[in-house]
């Protein structure tokens, strides 16, 4: 759910998926000003679980103070949405919605996952930006103990032949050794002997 989906699509999106990708955006501005007035939004955030922020590392500084904001009031409405209290509420226009609200017994509390590959302080940035309590705990995992699959990885080295000006193969990966040139260049080869100082400045050298 996000700005380009159709409205005729939310409600069913909101009711029907398990999982919903959307946007900051998307929830300051479409889903949490109107959870208490559409029913399928409500739904969402009274059964909603986990709440999953991906690439965490570009939420900082004001955008990132932003984002944490709206996260917080994620989680507050999440609460709210999810109390007896207004999970027995009936609404006039159910039949606009593939849901049935019922009450819960006890009020949702998300859980926060927070994915990032380029992070110093992960547990510091996490609880700067997730709504967590400074005596709840932080798990941080590692690549090393990264248990999604994964299919077994093979390792191939190729050193590829060297090709010719041609372009064909020369069968062997050493460039062909260069013969030594013995010619000496007259013009760039000088000797102390053919180095000419001025008379004076040769008597100071030989003295």
């Amino acid at each position: 759910i996000d700005g380009d989906t159709p409205h005729s699509q939310r409600d069913e999106i909101a009711s029907e998926c398990q999982i919903i990708l959307t946007n900051p955006d998307t929830l300051h501005a479409a889903i949490l000003p109107n959870w208490n007035k559409k029913p399928s939004y409500q739904s969402l955030l009274s059964r909603l679980k986990t709440i999953v922020i991906d690439e965490a590392h570009v939420y900082e500084g004001a955008f990132g103070a932003h984002v944490s904001m709206v996260l917080a009031r994620l989680k507050r409405v999440c609460r709210v949405a999810s109390s007896p209290s207004n999970t027995a509420v009936e609404f006039s226009d159910v039949s606009q919605c593939k849901i049935t609200l019922k009450s819960q017994k006890a009020q949702s509390i998300p859980l926060f996952i927070a994915c990032s590959a380029t992070m110093i302080h992960p547990e510091q940035h996490f609880r700067l930006l997730c709504p967590i309590a400074e005596d709840e705990e932080v798990k941080v995992l590692t690549s090393e103990e990264d248990g999604s699959a994964c299919a077994p990885k093979h390792f191939f080295v190729w050193n590829p032949p060297i090709l010719d000006v041609n372009g064909n193969s020369t069968g062997s990966v050493f460039l062909p050794k260069q013969p030594k040139n013995t010619a000496t260049d007259s013009t760039s080869t000088t000797t102390m002997e053919e180095i000419q100082c001025p008379p004076d400045l040769g008597e100071e050298m030989n003295e």
